[in-house]
Protein backbone atom coordinates (compact mmCIF):
# COMPACT_ATOMS: atom_id res chain seq x y z
CA UNK A 1 0.00 0.00 0.00
CA UNK A 2 0.95 3.51 -0.83
CA UNK A 3 1.01 6.12 1.92
CA UNK A 4 -0.78 9.49 1.27
CA UNK A 5 0.52 12.66 2.53
CA UNK A 6 -2.00 15.48 3.11
CA UNK A 7 -4.97 15.94 5.55
CA UNK A 8 -8.41 14.49 4.63
CA UNK A 9 -11.51 16.49 4.07
CA UNK A 10 -12.72 15.86 8.10
CA UNK A 11 -10.18 17.00 9.05
CA UNK A 12 -9.88 20.41 7.23
CA UNK A 13 -13.13 20.97 8.13
CA UNK A 14 -12.28 20.51 12.23
CA UNK A 15 -9.57 22.95 11.93
CA UNK A 16 -11.28 25.85 10.18
CA UNK A 17 -14.25 25.11 12.70
CA UNK A 18 -11.69 25.60 15.40
CA UNK A 19 -10.07 28.43 14.39
CA UNK A 20 -13.53 30.35 13.41
CA UNK A 21 -14.58 29.63 17.14
CA UNK A 22 -10.92 30.96 18.24
CA UNK A 23 -10.91 34.24 16.16
CA UNK A 24 -15.06 34.94 17.35
CA UNK A 25 -13.71 34.71 21.02
CA UNK A 26 -10.97 37.18 20.15
CA UNK A 27 -13.20 39.56 18.07
CA UNK A 28 -15.60 39.37 21.14
CA UNK A 29 -13.20 40.10 23.70
CA UNK A 30 -11.33 42.93 21.36
CA UNK A 31 -14.74 44.55 21.27
CA UNK A 32 -14.95 44.66 24.92
CA UNK A 33 -11.67 46.51 25.25
CA UNK A 34 -12.39 49.04 22.62
CA UNK A 35 -15.29 49.80 24.56
CA UNK A 36 -13.96 50.33 27.58
CA UNK A 37 -11.20 52.45 26.10
CA UNK A 38 -13.46 55.03 24.50
CA UNK A 39 -14.92 54.94 28.26
CA UNK A 40 -11.87 56.14 29.75
CA UNK A 41 -11.47 58.58 26.89
CA UNK A 42 -14.93 59.97 27.84
CA UNK A 43 -14.37 60.32 31.38
CA UNK A 44 -10.55 61.56 30.93
CA UNK A 45 -11.60 64.47 28.57
CA UNK A 46 -14.20 65.21 30.60
CA UNK A 47 -12.02 65.49 33.31
CA UNK A 48 -9.60 67.57 31.50
CA UNK A 49 -12.64 70.00 30.04
CA UNK A 50 -13.27 70.45 33.37
CA UNK A 51 -10.10 71.90 34.49
CA UNK A 52 -10.07 74.16 31.61
CA UNK A 53 -13.59 75.12 33.09
CA UNK A 54 -12.59 75.96 36.75
CA UNK A 55 -9.72 77.99 35.24
CA UNK A 56 -11.65 79.75 32.95
CA UNK A 57 -13.77 80.64 36.27
CA UNK A 58 -10.83 81.62 38.20
CA UNK A 59 -10.26 84.31 35.54
CA UNK A 60 -14.22 85.63 34.31
CA UNK A 61 -15.93 85.23 38.06
CA UNK A 62 -18.01 83.07 35.90
CA UNK A 63 -18.38 79.61 33.30
CA UNK A 64 -19.26 79.92 29.72
CA UNK A 65 -23.11 79.73 29.94
CA UNK A 66 -25.97 77.82 27.69
CA UNK A 67 -26.64 74.44 26.87
CA UNK A 68 -24.30 72.94 24.16
CA UNK A 69 -23.32 69.69 22.71
CA UNK A 70 -20.32 68.44 20.77
CA UNK A 71 -21.56 67.41 17.64
CA UNK A 72 -22.89 71.12 16.86
CA UNK A 73 -19.54 71.67 16.27
CA UNK A 74 -17.71 68.53 14.73
CA UNK A 75 -13.80 69.26 15.42
CA UNK A 76 -13.88 72.65 16.80
CA UNK A 77 -14.01 74.03 20.21
CA UNK A 78 -18.46 73.49 20.47
CA UNK A 79 -19.05 75.71 23.83
CA UNK A 80 -19.05 78.89 23.34
CA UNK A 81 -18.85 81.95 25.68
CA UNK A 82 -21.25 84.44 24.02
CA UNK A 83 -20.11 84.34 20.15
CA UNK A 84 -16.47 83.32 20.90
CA UNK A 85 -16.09 79.75 20.73
CA UNK A 86 -12.16 80.13 20.87
CA UNK A 87 -12.30 81.06 24.66
CA UNK A 88 -10.62 77.66 25.57
CA UNK A 89 -7.90 77.63 23.61
CA UNK A 90 -5.71 79.26 26.26
CA UNK A 91 -6.84 76.69 28.88
CA UNK A 92 -6.88 74.07 26.80
CA UNK A 93 -5.65 72.98 23.38
CA UNK A 94 -9.43 71.36 21.87
CA UNK A 95 -12.10 70.95 23.39
CA UNK A 96 -12.67 66.74 23.36
CA UNK A 97 -15.02 65.37 21.18
CA UNK A 98 -17.19 62.14 21.89
CA UNK A 99 -15.04 58.88 20.27
CA UNK A 100 -18.14 57.70 18.36
CA UNK A 101 -19.58 61.26 17.32
CA UNK A 102 -22.88 60.65 16.63
CA UNK A 103 -24.61 63.21 18.19
CA UNK A 104 -26.91 61.48 20.58
CA UNK A 105 -27.09 63.09 23.50
CA UNK A 106 -26.38 61.72 26.85
CA UNK A 107 -29.55 62.10 27.65
CA UNK A 108 -31.41 61.19 24.88
CA UNK A 109 -32.86 58.20 23.61
CA UNK A 110 -31.17 57.17 20.51
CA UNK A 111 -31.17 53.60 19.73
CA UNK A 112 -33.12 51.03 21.85
CA UNK A 113 -31.59 52.37 25.47
CA UNK A 114 -29.46 54.91 23.93
CA UNK A 115 -25.83 55.26 22.55
CA UNK A 116 -23.11 57.26 23.02
CA UNK A 117 -22.33 59.72 20.64
CA UNK A 118 -21.60 63.15 22.16
CA UNK A 119 -20.73 65.05 25.50
CA UNK A 120 -23.25 67.76 26.49
CA UNK A 121 -22.14 70.67 29.01
CA UNK A 122 -24.75 73.11 30.37
CA UNK A 123 -24.35 75.87 32.89
CA UNK A 124 -25.98 79.20 34.06
CA UNK A 125 -22.61 80.73 34.93
CA UNK A 126 -22.36 80.08 38.66
CA UNK A 127 -23.25 76.36 38.19
CA UNK A 128 -22.15 73.65 35.57
CA UNK A 129 -22.59 69.99 34.34
CA UNK A 130 -20.73 68.05 32.09
CA UNK A 131 -22.19 64.39 30.59
CA UNK A 132 -21.41 61.87 28.43
CA UNK A 133 -22.91 58.40 27.65
CA UNK A 134 -21.16 55.42 28.78
CA UNK A 135 -20.77 52.02 26.71
CA UNK A 136 -20.18 49.85 29.46
CA UNK A 137 -23.54 49.44 31.11
CA UNK A 138 -21.22 48.04 34.26
CA UNK A 139 -19.03 50.85 34.48
CA UNK A 140 -18.59 52.15 37.84
CA UNK A 141 -18.64 55.22 36.28
CA UNK A 142 -22.33 55.67 35.53
CA UNK A 143 -24.26 58.33 37.22
CA UNK A 144 -25.39 58.28 40.57
CA UNK A 145 -26.72 62.09 39.95
CA UNK A 146 -28.79 63.84 43.13
CA UNK A 147 -30.17 66.88 43.11
CA UNK A 148 -29.07 67.63 39.67
CA UNK A 149 -30.97 69.92 36.78
CA UNK A 150 -31.65 68.83 33.47
CA UNK A 151 -31.10 71.63 31.44
CA UNK A 152 -33.91 71.13 29.23
CA UNK A 153 -36.53 69.84 31.37
CA UNK A 154 -35.43 71.74 34.36
CA UNK A 155 -36.34 68.76 36.76
CA UNK A 156 -34.19 66.52 38.52
CA UNK A 157 -32.42 63.74 37.09
CA UNK A 158 -33.26 60.42 38.63
CA UNK A 159 -31.25 57.89 39.20
CA UNK A 160 -34.13 55.30 38.26
CA UNK A 161 -34.62 56.77 35.09
CA UNK A 162 -33.69 54.37 32.05
CA UNK A 163 -31.53 56.95 30.08
CA UNK A 164 -29.61 58.20 32.94
CA UNK A 165 -28.07 54.70 34.09
CA UNK A 166 -25.15 54.56 31.85
CA UNK A 167 -24.21 58.65 31.75
CA UNK A 168 -21.54 59.99 33.47
CA UNK A 169 -21.66 63.38 34.72
CA UNK A 170 -19.55 65.45 36.79
CA UNK A 171 -21.05 68.74 38.03
CA UNK A 172 -20.29 71.14 40.62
Amino acid sequence: MIKQKGFTLIELLVVIAIISLLSTSVMASLSGARMKARDTQRITELKQLQTALELFFNDNNRYPSGTFAGCWKPKVNWIPDGANYNWSTGYISKQPQDPIDNCCWPWGNCGAEGEAGTYEYWSDGKKYLLAARLEDKASKYRAEVTGVIDPRSNSAYSNNAPLGKNVYVIHN
